[in-house]
């Protein structure tokens, strides 16, 4: 007898469109399983098109008025408005991707522009001047630029979508879909604004679900089949789906909060009187809202007691931001949030926590959510974001949370907030994606743990700011413009994690950094300037994440040349020394390893990368490598991803990487830009047991994959973009021959990452 979750992984259908997909679910309810492994496999049928509940009529009547015209009439404004959380986003997206929309606007361009409450125009200009295949312009004045823009959008027939924008100015910014058959479509939460846009604007208004609608939805999250209501719970739950108002979001929040609960007593009655309990007699509409969503938030404590932190975490990045998995499990493992117990995988331990954030809505993510991928990107709704911000400035907890976590991240900030208390009582303060270009020279923060500048273009970091933070864990200045540190960065005791990734003016970094002794992180992705590393860093015994991904003039050398014990040539003040790839690969304690970058071409992956027995994962992207060592698969015992990138001399892999025993926890194996690979080898029972994901991305002279592939039982995904005929003709081939490759997901193009 197959297992259920075995079950699932040979029968799991490629997308919720695909047709097996309702036959699967129709067979899960069936047949009564409802186990959690299938629960997770099926993804809680996690965002259902709500078609059912509601949304139907409102896709017919704007998809009617967008496409009432034709390709020569002047330009069109639709306007959807609502209070935040009824499914106005969704609205568009169905819109966006309508076929009947699609054909009506052929040989149009489709853009779509989230805006936001504090949109920075000059940086949407830019995104706008790309997709309409335009160099951005380098002008620092918006009126100048927006004139450029509106030459070029007149030019063109343009399906313009403005999506969240809440002031006059900005859609006045970006009213330029003006060419003939023009259409513009926006959603705001304010009526006035639609009002004073355009007096020729169509208006809908997107009010909150029916009674029956709303007890169809929350039916589907807290009873699942959604059919599936025992008799002892149905007043009790249709009361809970009233009490949310006919608002999406609250219902699937609230929904999944009682998802599992059985007793009408002790679970349903005391909570239906705690959500009635949340009414408020002045409150504003959305303080309504976030008292319902508060239930919800309440309640993740079942789940795990971090897991509100978690979510007020995400709430330090800017809105409608796409945040990448790597960045938050470097914050959550420099604050201590993950991994919850000795011994555990911090990845591992860091997506089960997102797992459950997803799992309640409180968090979206646009790709598939699997086991052996995670959330490599997730985001959080505005209003989930909202009501994050109003946890904050609300919570009763002692000390407040407003004065634990100051957050001001997109706001276009131009100087460091002047916030001197709030800061000396903080413990996180994010300013991500500002336009901060000094730093203050001094203040003092004992308590600050987490400091995030990420995307600011900081051009000096003072010394006498650094020594403002005496307990900091976590320091982000991911894309900052200077070109060195001080040294005091040494005397940043319990410093977890540094990020200076995309810091591409970066030319050193300092010696102290040997004086950072449970550093755990280090990212210096895209640092192009950075030509050598300090010896410093094969000193840091603690070291899990060494990233040098595209350090392009980066000089990884096999010894280190007498020559450069001073090298005052690259702008070092002070003696240092080269630290050799032999050296990094030291780091015995590494789980995970990222290296892109120039290597001499005499040079050749040392074989003491056999010490790093921890790695999980291992990325790698180095021109002149000819070849890799036969024990590799034998050496990462561990190794769950295997990354090969720009290994353009590379014509063969050795035969020992699919021989009986290799890579036995090896789950995502991509290969990318490998130009002259002319094939992968044949496979032994016994290889790659684990491999889920193989991946070829523009591998130009692969022609054809062995049939064997068929002994990869664990094998689901085989990711082929941008490869030749030859070598779909080779998987057609090898469909026909054999029933194990017709079950493969095969795809020619790029999966969003």
């Amino acid at each position: 007898m197959v297992e259920d979750a075995d079950h699932m992984e040979v029968c799991k259908p490629p997308s919720k469109e695909h047709p097996s997909y309702r036959l699967l679910l129709q067979f899960i309810i069936t047949c009564g399983k409802v186990a959690r492994e299938c629960d997770q496999a099926l993804q809680e049928v996690h965002d259902l098109p709500q078609s059912m509940f509601g949304l139907e009529s409102y896709v017919e009547r704007v998809e009617t008025l967008v496409t009432s015209e034709g390709s020569d009439a002047a330009p069109q404004y639709v306007g959807v408005w609502g209070m935040g959380g009824v499914g106005k986003t969704l609205l568009l997206q169905r819109l966006y991707g309508s076929p009947k929309v699609h054909c009506h606007f052929q040989g149009a361009k489709f853009i779509w522009c989230t805006v936001g409450q504090t949109p920075d125009i000059m940086a949407v200009y830019r995104t706008l001047s790309k997709e309409l295949g335009f160099k951005p312009e380098k002008t620092a004045n918006p009126e100048d630029y927006k004139l450029k823009l509106h030459s070029q959008f007149r030019r063109k027939r343009v399906f313009l979508v403005l999506d969240d924008v809440w002031q006059d100015k900005a859609f006045d910014s970006l009213d330029l879909a003006k060419g003939k058959g023009s259409v513009t479509l926006l959603t705001t939460r304010n009526l006035s604004l639609l009002e004073r846009a355009s007096p020729h604007i169509s208006q809908e208004h997107m009010t909150p679900l029916s009674k029956e609608d709303s007890w169809s939805l929350f039916c589907v999250h807290a009873f699942r089949p959604p059919s599936n209501v025992p008799c002892e719970l149905k007043a009790l739950a249709q009361s809970m789906a009233e009490e949310c108002q006919g608002l999406p979001l609250a219902l699937k929040v609230i929904g999944r909060a009682m998802f599992g609960k059985t007793s009408p007593e002790l679970q349903w009655a005391p909570l239906l009187k705690k959500l009635r309990e949340s009414r408020m007699q002045e409150g504003t509409v959305e303080e309504e809202l976030y008292e319902r969503l508060k239930l919800g938030y309440d309640l993740l404590s079942e789940d795990d007691g971090r897991l509100k932190d978690c979510f007020l975490y995400c709430a330090a990045f800017p809105e409608d931001f796409n945040i990448e998995f790597s960045d938050i499990l470097c914050c959550w493992i420099g604050e201590g949030l993950v991994p919850g117990n000795d011994g555990d995988d911090p990845r591992v331990d860091a997506f089960s926590l997102l797992n459950k954030l997803w799992r309640r809505s409180f968090i979206e993510s646009n790709v598939e959510v699997s086991d052996e991928k995670g959330f490599w990107l997730f985001k959080l709704h505005d209003v989930m974001r909202d009501f994050a911000f109003y946890i904050l400035e609300n919570d009763s907890g002692t000390p407040p949370a407003k004065q634990l976590y100051l957050y001001r991240a997109g706001q276009n900030l131009e100087e460091f907030p002047q916030e001197w208390e709030a800061i000396l009582k903080a413990r996180r303060l994010s300013l991500e994606g500002n336009k901060l270009k000094r730093l203050p020279g001094s203040f003092y923060a004992p308590e600050l743990v987490s400091l995030l500048l990420c995307g600011n273009p900081i051009q000096c970091v003072p010394a006498s700011f650094l020594r403002s933070f005496p307990k900091l864990r976590v320091l982000n200045l991911n894309g900052g413009k200077f070109r060195n540190l001080p040294e005091d960065l040494g005397d940043l005791n319990d410093l977890v994690c540094l990020d200076l990734s995309y810091c591409n003016n970066l030319e050193i970094l300092p010696d102290a950094v040997r004086k950072l002794h449970v550093l755990k992180h280090l990212h210096l992705t895209e640092c192009r300037s950075l030509k050598f590393l300090p010896c410093g860093v094969v000193g840091l015994t603690l070291l899990q994440e060494l990233d040098t991904g595209f350090c392009v003039n980066l000089t990884w050398a096999e010894h280190t040349p007498s020559g450069m014990a001073r090298a005052e040539s690259l702008g070092h003040v002070y003696p240092t020394v080269v630290a050799s790839l032999e050296d990094i690969c030291g780091l015995v304690a590494l789980t995970e390893l990222h290296i892109l970058g120039n290597i001499d071409p005499r040079v050749e992956l040392p074989h003491n990368m056999s010490a790093l027995t921890k790695l999980k994962v291992l990325e790698l992207g180095l021109e002149n490598i000819k070849t890799l060592p036969a024990g590799m698969p034998y050496w990462f015992t561990q190794l769950q991803e295997l990354h090969l990138w720009d290994f353009v001399s590379l014509e063969y892999l050795p035969r020992s990487f699919t021989r009986c025993g290799a890579f036995p926890a090896l789950i995502n194996f991509r290969m990318c830009n490998c130009l002259i690979l002319v094939e992968f080898p044949e496979v032994d029972d016994g290889a790659l047991p684990k491999l889920r994901t193989l991946e070829f991305d523009s591998c130009d002279s692969l022609g054809t994959l062995p049939l064997s592939l068929e002994v990869l039982t664990s094998l689901r995904k085989l990711i082929l973009p941008d490869c030749e005929e030859t070598l779909k003709d080779s998987c057609r081939t090898n469909c026909e021959k054999s029933s194990i490759w017709r079950r493969f997901d095969i795809r020619y193009d790029r999966e969003f990452r």
